[in-house]
């Protein structure tokens, strides 16, 4: 459901929305002539905890680097948590963590994405997921496959992942196919609730799963980014840079307000925000909980949980705002 970070063309991190944020591809690329596919908005620095003992100071028993200053890197607003990624490959998650989402495996993690009840990083190439492991919620959202992928994207209880040539693979719910995807190559992936999205190498956009809502019925055109939220999905425009959205539109949340333009979009349940050229945040659709009131500050990433926000700001620091009675818009310092 969001996400921006300076680069090539990304994910992110959202996930439900579904993931980065967090999007601030290059403009000026365009992605018809590159068959890389993305590699996640939140990445971390490959070097981090690979170097020898005698160039850097590592921490025995996480193999992190420590003498490099740790920073947040990503950020992701879920249902009712919230998870972020730090440079040195750790991570952090808060919120009501009904499922133990807060507990997080050993490993260097490179992306990270979260859905309803469940969370799954990159770790060596490898997704590993962990959260929720049965009952009502359990759909086998954290059985990964034993597969190299560069990108993850979840949805609310499926996750899809692509390889290094593009190949997008899913797993978890598929009762609306939501993790069958097309056998075409992609460059980016994003994923709701009972649907999945994904940029092609043309630039333009694919979706499967559940035709509710409209939620399969993607504009026409090239697009630079793309973010999926509960059950609405938003675009940005490659030539002119505005944001375009469909699907669930009783709040309003995919009717964009006139002429609004982002270098990212990170839609959430029943609200969207965008982020500007300048920093600055845009928001529509609901705010009961006060979702559509970011801080006073300017950010380099926004993803949009079910009632809650999550961006960073230029500051490095994690802000959250909108429902918090779990205190998942609660956001942590440091890291």
């Amino acid at each position: 459901m969001l996400r921006c970070l300076p680069g090539p063309l990304l994910f992110v991190l959202a996930a439900c929305s579904e993931p980065p944020l967090h999007i601030h591809p290059d403009k000026d690329k365009d992605p018809a002539h590159d068959s890389t596919p993305d590699t996640g908005d939140s990445a971390v620095d490959s070097d981090s905890g690979e170097d020898s003992a005698s160039d850097t100071d590592t921490d025995s028993d996480s193999g992190t680097d420590t003498s490099v200053p740790r920073a947040w890197v990503a950020v992701q607003a879920a249902r009712i948590d919230s998870c972020a990624l730090v440079s040195d490959g750790t991570g952090s998650c808060w919120g009501k963590d009904e499922h133990y989402q807060s507990a997080f495996p050993p490993g260097i993690a490179t992306q990270i994405v979260v859905g309803d009840s469940h969370v799954c990083t990159l770790v060596e190439g490898r997704p590993q997921c962990w959260g929720v492991h049965g009952g009502s919620e359990g759909y086998g959202q954290t059985d990964p496959p034993d597969t190299a992928l560069v990108q993850l994207a979840s949805g609310t209880h499926h996750v899809c992942g692509l390889d290094a040539e593009g190949i997008p693979t899913c797993w978890g719910r598929n009762d609306e196919d939501q993790s069958s995807p097309p056998a075409e190559v992609m460059t980016h992936l994003t994923a709701g609730e009972q649907h999945t999205c994904g940029l092609t190498l043309a630039s333009s956009i694919q979706c499967w799963g559940t035709e509710a809502n409209e939620r399969l019925d993607a504009p026409a055109g090239t697009f630079m980014a793309l973010e999926a939220g509960r059950e609405h999905t938003c675009a940005i425009h490659r030539s002119t840079q505005e944001v375009e959205c469909w699907g669930n539109n009783h709040q309003n949340q995919a009717e964009v307000p006139n002429g609004t333009t982002a270098i990212a979009v990170g839609p959430g349940g029943e609200h969207t925000c965008a982020l500007q050229e300048d920093g600055t945040l845009t928001c529509w659709g609901s705010n009961i909980d006060g979702q559509l009131d970011p801080p006073e500050s300017t950010f380099t990433s926004v993803d949009g949980g079910w009632r809650h926000a999550c961006g960073l700001t230029t500051e490095g620091a994690i802000a959250c705002w909108g429902y918090n009675k779990y205190d998942q818009a609660q956001a942590p310092e440091g890291p």
